[in-house]
């Protein structure tokens, strides 16, 4: 019988995150929870792109940007952000990087995207 899914947030890097990044890190929590591993996975996907098709529909469809180099730091602002939404659902499968982590993707995911805005909208 498998033990119910609970994320695990830690205030600190962790010492051992580079093990995060094997596939064999996974494998025991595959184990326990095979389809809720595969639905965290999809969540993970979705929760990290979110923030890039957000910012498109933004610069594309709500308010139309001029072709401008400026779009790409939104663009990766945008995908940082992304990557801070992740390390959250990360912790469903106990592979969070720590608060510091997740509030620096935030904050830089935010501050490029304003500044892009900015340089693309103000001209």
């Amino acid at each position: 019988m498998s033990k119910k899914i609970k994320p695990t947030f830690n205030k600190k890097f962790p010492k051992d995150a580079y093990k995060y990044f094997s596939i064999e890190y996974d494998y025991e929590f595959m184990e326990q929870h095979p389809i809720g591993y595969r639905i965290l996975v999809c969540i993970g996907i979705f929760a990290s792109m979110l923030p890039v098709i957000s910012y498109l529909v933004f610069i594309l469809a709500i308010f139309p940007a001029p072709n401008d180099p400026w779009l790409i730091l939104g663009f990766v602002g945008a995908f940082i952000i992304g990557i801070g939404l992740f390390n959250i659902v990360a912790a469903y499968i106990n592979q969070y990087l720590g608060h510091m982590v997740t509030f620096l993707c935030f904050l830089g995911g935010t501050i490029s995207i304003i500044a892009s805005c900015l340089m693309v909208y103000a001209k």
